[in-house]
């Protein structure tokens, strides 16, 4: 789970391992399926999921998985100011590893 405001750019990469991940927004709704990379600006705030999973067909992988947020945009003047870019980086031996969103 990883809380985003509306307009920062999300990237989340998997490497090293047979895994896919999948992007959903803090509605629920997919942004992204069964892919290994994604990258998109957030159009709400909120908390957006990232699920890995093994591909299909694999029972258990090791994996990597970098997430990196960044601001996007320029300020209304038009020069640039540096914005900080948290990231984080995980390795792990799955056994279909998943993070799901809660039901209210």
């Amino acid at each position: 789970i990883i809380p985003v405001q509306q307009g920062q750019q999300l990237n989340a990469s998997l490497s090293r391992g047979f895994c896919v991940l999948n992007v959903l927004d803090p509605n629920r709704e997919i942004q992204a399926q069964q892919l290994q990379q994604w990258q998109g600006t957030s159009a709400l705030n909120g908390e957006y999921y990232i699920q890995v999973s093994p591909q299909p067909g694999i029972t258990q992988s090791d994996y990597k998985l970098d997430l990196s947020l960044t601001n996007s945009g320029l300020p209304a003047s038009g020069t640039s100011t540096p914005t900080s870019s948290p990231s984080f980086s995980s390795s792990q031996t799955s056994p279909s590893p998943s993070v799901s969103p809660k039901t209210p």
